[in-house]
């Protein structure tokens, strides 16, 4: 062998092994049928992750904020691709094979989606999804004020409730309109990830069903139909459609659905209790001994005789929650969505800091301040609850 076969040998071993580096770092293949071009303003020289069902990936963007990622799809159903900066969701798109996807985006999850007809279906969806939200945050903040007269708090209630009347008709429609289109899945997923609870009614199950045989003729293995069908079981198993419509209740305060230890969503209008505390907290050392030195000795005195809690822990790690409360043995109703003050649930509630407690008395919110701590607490529980 001469000298310069050998440099050339020596040369494409060195291409190899950096072209091999290179994809294994960006998971990006060679044969890749399909692509994402990424702008993500302010973010030059940034780890960005992209999660598939195929797991995550991490990618940098170059000094002008760009980058592109390549990869294999088949051809049997799209794919929800998410992209994140850090640990916030700036953006979702559902792929399919041979596209050339074109993506603006900024670190706040404001996005534009180009060339990818399903990706820009999900667009508006989160779209449309935020603009309510804003709205009923700002609502929020005026139904919060105990000096409201009652003629406007009740027009305020009316408006807050078209708000979302609207809205959930607006997604029947959509779901009618793309019957045979994943990014419904995503909608419909939506309500169960807390980020706002529609298509949670008894009557919702039908709909749901529909969609459900619609998507299999086209994706009879999809991971997305799993999920689906997992939702439609947990409907069918958890209500009672006669008896929930028969008992169908107009509530004043904002409703809650997000899941327990278990995993199974609770809804806070579906507790019964004549005085129900809504509580939120957080991890921090002030909450969990709030959970000690208060809340036990009151829930243990007066649990029996018709007070119940509703505790939401507004955190990020669903696993430090779940092991303070099996530690502490909090007996009454815990929930976690573990999206910490990004949580609709938190943003409905105007929550700023913790812990915060709100009280449902016979159905209805108490707004007067007459609980303003655990003495007070203990001497309406005492009146209210003989």
């Amino acid at each position: 062998m001469n000298k310069t076969r050998i440099i050339l040998l020596i040369v494409a071993t060195v291409i190899a092994v950096a072209i091999a580096a290179y994809l294994i770092k960006t998971r990006t293949s060679l044969c890749a049928n399909t692509s994402i071009e990424m702008q993500l303003d302010g973010l030059a020289n940034k780890q960005v992750l992209i999660s598939r069902s195929t797991g995550i990936d991490s990618l940098v963007t170059n000094e002008k904020s760009k980058l592109v990622y390549k990869f294999d799809l088949p051809e049997s159903e799209p794919e929800l691709v998410n992209v994140y900066y850090n640990n916030r969701e700036i953006a979702s798109l559902m792929v399919q094979k041979g596209e050339k996807v074109v993506l603006s985006a900024d670190s706040l999850g404001n996005y534009v989606v180009s060339n990818s007809p399903e990706s820009v279906k999900l667009q508006q969806i989160d779209k449309n999804r935020e603009e309510v939200l804003s709205q009923l945050q700002l609502l929020s903040k005026d139904f919060a004020d105990t000096k409201l007269p009652k003629n406007e708090r009740q027009a305020l209630e009316r408006k807050i409730r078209d708000i979302y009347v609207n809205y959930y008709r607006s997604s029947i429609k959509y779901v009618f309109d793309n019957i045979h289109s994943l990014s419904t899945v995503v909608l419909v997923l939506s309500a169960k990830n807390n980020q706002l609870p529609i298509f949670n009614r008894p009557t919702d199950v039908f709909l749901l069903k529909q969609l459900a045989d619609s998507l299999r003729t086209l994706y009879p293995k999809s991971v997305y139909l799993n999920l689906l069908d997992a939702r439609i079981a947990s409907l069918d198993k958890s209500l009672n459609l006669e008896q929930k419509m028969s008992e169908a209740k107009e509530l004043s305060y904002f409703d809650i659905v997000a899941p327990n230890l278990k995993g199974e969503e609770v809804l806070l209008s579906e507790v019964k209790a004549p005085v129900i505390m809504l509580y939120f907290w957080g991890l921090d050392n002030n909450g969990k001994m709030n959970n000690i030195d208060v809340l036990k000795p009151i829930y243990d005195k007066y649990h029996s005789k018709g007070f119940e809690i509703y505790s939401v822990c507004i955190a990020n790690n669903k696993a430090d929650w779940a092991k303070v409360v099996r530690n502490q043995n909090l007996g009454w109703i815990n929930v976690c969505d573990g999206l910490g003050l990004e949580s609709v649930t938190a943003r409905l509630y105007n929550i700023k800091s913790l812990p915060v407690s709100y009280f449902i008395v016979d159905n209805q919110l108490l707004l007067d301040n007459t609980i303003k701590d655990e003495k007070s607490l203990r001497a309406y529980l005492d009146k209210k609850l003989k």
